[in-house]
Formats: C-alpha cells, sequence, structure tokens
C-alpha cells in the first residue's frame, strides 16, 4: 500500500503500542515511533550489507504531489 498525505495525517502524533514500520517502494518507506513520530527512511544494500538512511520528519519533510 503506497504512503499517502492522508494516511500521514491521520498517524503523525498519534500513539502506538510498539514501532511501525510501513514500506512503499524501491526501499521508501516511513518509520513510526510509538509516540507517533514519523519518519522518513530509505533502505539499500551498501558493500552487500543492509543499510537504513533516515531522511527527515515528518513535520519537516512532505511528500512530493
Amino acid at each position: 500500500m503506497a504512503i499517502s498525505d492522508a494516511w500521514l495525517k491521520a498517524n503523525n502524533g498519534k500513539p502506538r503500542s510498539t514501532r511501525e514500520e510501513k514500506a512503499d517502494r524501491d526501499g521508501f518507506g516511513v518509520r513510526v515511533t510509538p509516540k507517533g513520530k514519523i519518519t522518513f527512511q530509505l533502505r539499500f544494500r551498501y558493500d552487500g550489507r543492509p543499510c537504513r538512511l533516515d531522511l527527515g520528519t515528518y513535520s519537516i519533510l512532505r511528500l512530493a504531489l
């Protein structure tokens, strides 16, 4: 399921019991902390090892429309 602006708005700041990760495609996804902070992330492989690069938080970064 694609990450949408409506989904981000609905889940921003919403507390939850565990950390949740939602993937979109091509390694792009978001991580939601138990306090409701949403962080954009990019997953890739470097030198054969899995890596994750945090791009920023939802309140600062937005999806391109």
